[in-house]
């Protein structure tokens, strides 16, 4: 158990009703959920009751889990916040799964009063945001991709499946993992002989019984099979249920395959699963036109050594690039029974294929565990995000902060009068508010004993500056002083400035740019008995180093090129991340996060339809820009 924190985990699949009304979902993922247990003070597993016929067989321990039923739909949103809102307080982590398109709102309208926000995200959201462009039109296209993306934009941390969607969420957060597969993760059953070895072939599949699976393409490629291979003795065993379960029954007998085919339901045995893969000559995967992420059935069907046939679905094939896998067209029988035949026929193509898959799982995994992985993560993130709430609430912090009240303070005559007027909204105020400016003041910090110590004119406000507590467009002026460079996220800060902003207000950034590597050592207020070689070195350089014209030299060739990607929209906004030191209160910028350039703030303000004011908006000002910059919405 560690740090009394609870864990709110929000979906993961579905729970039904045994016979005796006792709650069961699948099996794995029952194992997975339950295994929280070790580390969180309360787990509550908060998903939907199916009304579906009940198939899962494995009961929810309430000792280890809290279950709580939810609606999900439109219609219980409100039941469900109230539901969740009791269940949460500054201790709780959420974590949500994704897809669960009608509890985004619910979870984001709460994560406010959590200790943490992280978002699990496994399926194609892309891909099936535009293919039911074609189907349900574009809103419900447009809206179920926001589904996806603006949880992952406001997590704190987010787990994908693959590394498709690591790509994909890396754009949209930073702090992301790949995680290892929740399921069958351990060989019960060895393999006893090698795959298409026999008479007997084994065709395995592994899935939904619904619609665009697929699974009618492998029955009429399994026809064909029987046809071409008289000499082999086939047997199709299909593990899973679904809506189209009796249709696809009924095509076998059309197709007079049926004592060819072997139906199991849905298995939640892990005994019986990993005998059904270690007995398997191969497992195929056909989805024709379900948008797939990456199936754990093939990681699953890999660790005990069976060949795997997949649709070429550009998620899966990105994650297996080693000839572990071999691709097929979605949705064509011809190209399944060719490459089924070759497998069976071709002993030099099925060696090859062995021997990626030996090669793919010859290393030994460094988790045992999703639930490991995925715990050790949270915690990672919360201990760290703890770590820099309680620097800024060190008194030494503070009291470095408050005697630089003087040096900080803004008094150019031309940005004073431009916020005479305006409310003014500081970011990151700390113990030295810039409250002499503006009609109104409000600053904001996260460090409760910095707003007391620099108590003054106007309103102080503990928060989170990458999660304002304002509304749209309600701010005519934001300022910023030596703040962005401390942010892990520094993007999330501007995007809130770009919200709360009213057209016609200005942002003032006055940050401390461009932050050196080195500027967490310490290396200005150590001796050189303390340091190593290489940083005595660094020390004694740091004069020229930090000077202008080295720093030019770094700095400008970069804006060159950020122009031209800018030109030519392909630029991202960049900076470069700093690993802070914490235990330096009294070094300023110890604590930095990131090293910012002025130049790319400004890009990201011109990419988002602000008018440059300062510097004047020129390439050539732009490039040699230094100081301050104000930018009107």
């Amino acid at each position: 158990m560690i740090n009394k924190l609870k864990l709110l985990l929000i979906g993961a699949t579905v729970f039904q009703q045994d016979n005796t009304e006792k709650l069961t979902a699948k099996g794995l993922v029952v194992d997975y959920v339950q295994e929280f247990s070790q580390w969180f003070s309360k787990v509550i597993w908060a998903t939907t009751l199916s009304k579906e016929k009940p198939h899962t067989r494995t009961i929810i321990d309430e000792n280890k889990v809290v279950p709580c039923i939810l609606k999900a739909k439109a219609w219980g949103w409100l039941a469900d916040y109230f539901k969740l809102q009791h269940l949460i307080d500054r201790q709780t982590v959420i974590f949500l799964y994704l897809p669960n398109v009608w509890l985004v709102p619910v979870v984001l309208a709460l994560r406010r009063r959590a200790k943490g926000f992280f978002v699990y995200v496994a399926n194609d959201y892309v891909q099936h945001s535009e293919r039911s462009r074609k189907t349900r039109g574009w809103v419900y296209s447009y809206l179920y991709k926001l589904a996806h993306e603006l949880p992952i934009r406001l997590a704190d941390g987010v787990v994908v499946r693959g590394k498709l969607n690591f790509e994909r969420a890396k754009q949209l957060n930073r702090n992301v993992i790949e995680t290892v597969p929740i399921g069958l993760n351990t060989v019960l059953y060895k393999r006893t002989k090698e795959p298409c070895s026999g008479n007997l072939i084994r065709i395995l599949y592994v899935g939904k019984l619904v619609e665009g699976k697929g699974v009618e393409v492998l029955l009429q490629a399994f026809s064909e099979l029987c046809r071409r291979l008289r000499n082999k003795q086939l047997l199709l065993t299909i593990v899973g249920t679904g809506s189209k379960e009796g249709e696809i029954k009924k095509m076998c007998h059309d197709l007079d395959i049926t004592d060819m085919v072997k139906f199991l339901g849905f298995v939640d045995d892990k005994s019986l699963l990993s005998w059904l893969y270690a007995e398997a000559d191969m497992l195929v995967v056909v989805p024709s036109t379900y948008p797939e992420g990456v199936p754990r059935v093939i990681n699953e069907a890999l660790l005990h050594g069976t060949p795997v046939i997949a649709s070429a679905l550009e998620g899966i094939q990105r994650q297996f690039t080693r000839g572990e896998v071999i691709f097929i067209r979605p949705g064509d029988a011809q190209d399944i029974a060719n490459v089924i035949e070759r497998l069976i026929s071709d002993a030099k193509f099925r060696l090859k294929t062995l021997k990626a898959i030996a090669l793919c799982y010859k290393k030994t995994g460094t988790w045992k565990s999703a639930a490991e992985q995925h715990k050790s993560f949270i915690i990672q993130t919360i201990e760290k995000e703890d770590k820099r709430r309680k620097f800024y609430e060190d008194a030494k912090y503070v009291e470095r902060v408050h005697s630089t009240s003087f040096y900080r303070k803004i008094n150019n005559p031309w940005l004073v009068e431009l916020l005479k007027k305006r409310m003014v909204l500081e970011l990151g105020c700390g113990a030295s508010p810039q409250d002499h400016l503006g009609r109104d003041y409000i600053g904001v910090d996260i460090s409760q004993k910095a707003l007391e110590k620099g108590k003054g004119k106007g309103k102080r406000v503990q928060a989170d500056i990458t999660l304002l507590p304002f509304r749209d467009n309600s701010i005519d002026a934001v300022l910023t002083i030596a703040v962005l460079e401390h942010i892990p996220e520094p993007e999330r800060v501007l995007q809130e400035v770009v919200r709360v902003l009213r057209p016609g207000g200005v942002a003032v950034h006055q940050d401390a740019w461009n932050v050196p590597l080195w500027r967490p050592l310490g290396l200005k207020i150590k001796r050189y008995s303390e340091l190593s070689f290489c940083h005595r070195i660094l020390k004694l350089l740091l004069p020229i180093l930090e000077s202008l014209p080295v720093r030019s030299l770094r700095i400008i060739p970069k804006r060159i090129i950020r122009e031209i990607l800018f030109v030519m929209r392909r630029w991202e906004f960049d900076y470069k991340q700093i690993k802070p030191n914490y235990n330096l209160p009294e070094v300023s910028d110890a604590d930095a996060c990131n090293s910012i350039d002025s130049h790319a703030v400004l890009l990201f303000y011109k990419a988002n339809g602000f008018k440059v004011v300062k510097p004047k908006d020129s390439f050539l000002r732009r490039l040699l820009i230094r100081g301050y910059i104000v930018v009107q919405k």
